[in-house]
């Protein structure tokens, strides 16, 4: 799979984020990353030093997608305040009915995990839901 060098970067973040999402962050290796994502070792420690680093590249993205999501949905002006929660809740649901646990929330999933493994990542997981 010939993936361009200005979406590698996001295209691992996703492959990773669906193995992670299912089997949580120690539960995955670096093998299963690269062959999820079809990419080179190297492209992968092209953008991220480490698989920590990689972990914290994973949940500001997480952060950052979700949020932009959220401001869509609550800054549309053509939608009143309550058609825009029934909508948020209405997404939440198909969500949990139709994808499962690939699409389950990334601070849940990491927080007891994460909370005995990496500092850095703990912070990471703090600061985007304070800031969210």
């Amino acid at each position: 799979m010939k993936i361009e060098n200005n979406t590698t970067r996001q295209h691992i973040l996703n492959c990773g984020y669906q193995l992670i999402a299912r089997q949580g962050f120690s539960n995955v290796g670096l093998a299963q990353i690269l062959k999820h994502a079809q990419v080179p070792k190297g492209s992968f420690y092209h953008y991220f030093k480490s698989k920590e680093l990689f972990g914290e590249a994973l949940i500001q993205d997480y952060f950052t997608h979700y949020q932009i999501e959220l401001e869509t949905l609550f800054n549309a002006p053509h939608i009143n305040a309550y058609d825009k929660l029934i909508t948020y809740w209405q997404r939440w649901i198909d969500a949990q009915n139709t994808q499962g646990v690939v699409h389950t929330c990334l601070v849940v999933k990491l927080s007891a995990e994460v909370s005995d493994l990496s500092e850095s990542m703990r912070l990471a997981l703090l600061s985007g839901a304070k800031n969210k």
